[in-house]
């Protein structure tokens, strides 16, 4: 889980799982960019968004190892991010 505001934040996923499952349970827009290494970042212009209260499957494929979300609003708001292998 990813408490996202303003401030762009990182966390790991599993490298060898293709597929993410992201579901944004709280009030706000959040936006998502997946990549590897430690300088991956996002922005409301560069990342894709996911809707308040919505759920998405993104095939990242084997290696990307690093998810970064933002949002508009310093509010935090909640991103489940679930690695697998289907959606």
């Amino acid at each position: 889980m990813v408490e996202v505001t303003t401030a762009p934040q990182q966390v790991p996923v599993d490298a060898d799982m293709p597929v993410l499952r992201l579901l944004n349970v709280g009030p706000t827009l959040v936006f998502v960019t997946i990549g590897t290494g430690e300088s991956v970042t996002t922005s409301v212009q560069t990342g894709m968004p996911i809707s308040a209260g919505k759920e998405t499957y993104i095939a990242k494929g084997v290696g990307a190892d690093r998810l970064a979300a933002v949002s508009l609003v310093a509010r935090p708001t909640r991103l489940y991010v679930t690695p697998g292998s289907g959606g």
